[in-house]
């Protein structure tokens, strides 16, 4: 099955789903720099990437962020977590 969000490796992939993810930091749809407390690894039961905002398939390896507030933990695909982590300090 082909996934339906952008593949990093080719710079503009990596360029667009950067984008996104300094969009989601500014318009505080998900926290910047501060507050990540601790990620954990896992199969997903089909949450939504806060990057993104596609499904992450039943099955497919998802990253759970956990904030500082407890009432603010996200859900990314594998390659928009690295593309938050990247934007978060630029």
């Amino acid at each position: 099955m082909q996934p339906d969000w952008p593949a990093l490796g080719t710079g503009m992939e990596e360029d667009g789903l950067l984008d996104r993810a300094g969009g989601a930091i500014r318009s505080g749809r998900v926290p910047g720099a501060r507050g990540l407390k601790r990620v954990w690894c896992g199969t997903s039961d089909g949450a939504t990437c806060v990057i993104c905002e596609l499904s992450i398939d039943h099955g497919d390896i998802e990253v759970q962020g956990f904030f500082r507030d407890p009432a603010r933990d996200f859900h990314f695909h594998v390659h928009c977590f690295n593309a938050w982590d990247t934007a978060r300090f630029l």
